[in-house]
């Protein structure tokens, strides 16, 4: 699927991925104001402006054009005042409230336009001390979406892509019923690339929810995110993305995560932006080089973040302190091996990448079949290429 537009080209970050910026971490705790309120970032002790990389701005306004009454029964969130909406929603358009969590739906690419959380150490621990059972919970259609706007099982089906939670299914199991409202597709679930999402998705999520350890409140938005990038051929922006299935649900080409952390009163406020390739990812790198500005990822997204919140309070930094960082375990190393695969650039890559994986090992054989299969995929693909 591709659109053409004028939007922006974002050069640099890393492996070519666009519009992620390493920044210097400084040793006071507090971040530069501009990460989050001007068109800037503080990067090797400089002011270095995003305008020369900004060639235009992102309107996706045409996403939030139809409005319906909050379909959700589930209209009093009960579960230890937990409050996605405390600060405000990122827009208005087609809100269903879950218990533990509120999304606006997209009808066009049949996905969430967001998902807003609100976290609490005393939610996660009732949540991980009850008797629900992810393995009773299964992905579904959202019988509150007309079925012409809705996304189905159907659609994913050897697509290439994970049905991929917004708000994890780890962060709602207060009951069951909470968590298996995180398996509905059009509310919660994007197509996700798998290895992206098995690995530096995945640390995104453990490391936000590690952060109730830190502070009283954690508020999440995660969505997709449709990044222009230059066309060498056409010599202009396009936006390109996949869609899958006959419902032609939109694969986006990236994911982002906003969180707000704070202590009672608002109190140590801080706050990152994440934007992060929905694609393979090969190289492990710090979570803080998928930082970006919150200002430039509203541009991109059309949203406005926490809107009740006073922007000059928003100068901490996440990723300084307390620091953002999640390591790898044997999990997140087999999804990179996964990613590795994909994108081996010579045989001889692939084969040591497969050599990895075997060293590793896999779970279940299953696991060691798809492997297997994406080995032999690549493997004819960089024959063929080498032919040409």
């Amino acid at each position: 699927f591709r659109i053409s537009s004028s939007l922006l080209l974002l050069c640099g970050g890393i492996g070519g991925f666009g519009y992620l910026w390493a920044r210097q971490h400084e040793d006071n705790g507090v971040a530069p104001a501009l990460l989050v309120v001007d068109s800037g970032i503080q990067k090797r002790g400089e002011n270095v402006s995003l305008s020369s990389a900004l060639k235009r701005t992102v309107d996706r306004s045409d996403t939030n054009k139809t409005d319906v009454s909050n379909s959700s029964s589930s209209s009093s969130l009960s579960l230890h005042l937990i409050e996605p909406d405390r600060y405000g929603l990122p827009s208005s358009s087609n809100i269903h409230r879950r218990r533990a969590f509120i999304s606006s739906v997209n009808f066009r690419t049949k996905t969430p336009n967001w998902v807003a959380q609100h976290l609490t150490r005393r939610y996660l621990d009732e949540g991980w001390a009850s008797d629900a059972n992810r393995q009773k919970s299964r992905f579904r259609d959202d019988k509150q979406i007309p079925e012409l706007f809705r996304a189905g099982l159907k659609d994913y089906y050897r697509s290439g892509y994970s049905r991929g939670h917004l708000a994890p299914a780890g962060d709602s199991k207060f009951n069951q019923q909470s968590l298996d409202e995180t398996f509905l597709l059009s509310t919660n679930i994007v197509p996700q690339e798998m290895s992206m999402n098995g690995c530096d998705w995945l640390r995104l999520e453990r490391m936000a929810r590690g952060l109730t350890n830190k502070f009283d409140d954690v508020f999440i938005v995660s969505g997709p995110a449709y990044v222009p990038q230059y066309d060498y051929d056409d010599k202009h922006m396009v936006v390109k993305y996949q869609v899958i299935g006959p419902h032609q649900v939109a694969a986006p080409t990236h994911m982002f995560k906003v969180i707000v952390a704070e202590n009672k009163g608002g109190k140590d406020r801080s706050i990152s932006a994440f934007l992060m390739p929905n694609s393979p990812i090969k190289e492990h790198v710090p979570l803080y080089r998928y930082q970006v500005p919150l200002r430039e990822l509203e541009k991109v997204t059309g949203l406005t973040f926490f809107p009740k919140i006073d922007r000059s309070s928003l100068v901490k930094d996440i990723c300084v302190s307390p620091g953002c960082e999640f390591f790898q375990d044997q999990r997140i190393r087999q999804w990179r091996n996964f990613g590795k695969l994909k994108k081996a650039d010579t045989v001889q890559e692939l084969e040591d990448v497969w050599a990895a994986c075997e060293k590793e090992g896999f779970g279940q054989e299953w696991e060691r079949d798809m492997y297997r299969r994406e080995f032999n995929k690549r493997f004819n693909t960089l024959k063929e290429n080498k032919k040409n």
